[in-house]
């Protein structure tokens, strides 16, 4: 009975293991000021068009752990999306094995 234990506990850590790999979400969730997202964002395609909503976003985003503010620093902050063409819609790749891709609808603020 404690070998079945021992193996029932070696697969559920191998899987807590594997999901924190496949989908790690950001550690510091800590909030980042409208200066400090700015200046992380600042090269973002329209910026001064969508200036609110970018910085705005970018603080939710990791806030929720799902980017970091490194990412933004890293790509300079919001990419216009090709994939979109008729709409206001850009992305941030905020890294990770799984889709990493976050889009945001400028003139709404939906996040997806």
């Amino acid at each position: 009975m404690l070998k079945k234990f021992g193996i029932v506990l070696a697969v559920v850590m191998l899987g807590i293991v594997i999901v924190n790999i496949i989908a790690p979400k950001n550690k510091d969730t800590s909030p980042i000021s409208e200066q400090q997202a700015e200046w992380a964002i600042s090269q973002s395609d329209d910026f001064v068009q969508y200036r609110t909503v970018f910085i705005a976003s970018t603080q939710q985003l990791i806030v929720d752990g799902r980017c970091s503010i490194a990412k933004f620093e890293e790509s300079g902050g919001w990419k216009r999306s090709k994939n979109f063409k008729s709409e206001a819609v850009y992305f941030i790749d905020c890294g990770g094995l799984r889709a990493s891709k976050v889009y945001l609808n400028a003139k709404t603020g939906q996040i997806y």
